[in-house]
């Protein structure tokens, strides 16, 4: 059986709403996992040395979810290359990737 992996919806709408950011991330996930292939590390390791999951290095693998500087610090140490190398976003431009228009998010009435 498959568990399902749930992430906030806070942050998800911040990724839908974002290409820029969502571009970050799948660049960050894409360039931590080809470190880790070729470590021949898992995703469970990888997270046991920086004190997280296999599922979280899993999102931020696939680019679902955006790190945080801590993290990106651990992972960096944890695979041995200087954050340089993790943030290596040639191709995302602001250019490229013009600021979204806000999105309107509802208001929830509560029963008086």
């Amino acid at each position: 059986m498959t568990k399902v992996r749930h992430i906030s919806k806070k942050k998800a709408l911040m990724l839908q709403n974002d290409p820029l950011l969502q571009q970050l991330c799948m660049t960050l996930g894409h360039t931590i996992r080809r470190e880790r292939e070729n470590q021949n590390i898992t995703q469970q390791q990888l997270g046991s040395m920086i004190g997280s999951g296999h599922a979280r290095i899993s999102d931020i693998e696939c680019g679902l979810v955006a790190c945080s500087l801590e993290e990106i610090v651990r992972l960096s140490r944890a695979l041995g290359v200087n954050p340089s190398q993790l943030l290596a976003y040639d191709n995302c431009t602001l250019e490229k990737y013009p600021e979204p228009e806000p999105t309107r998010v509802p208001l929830r009435k509560f029963p008086r």
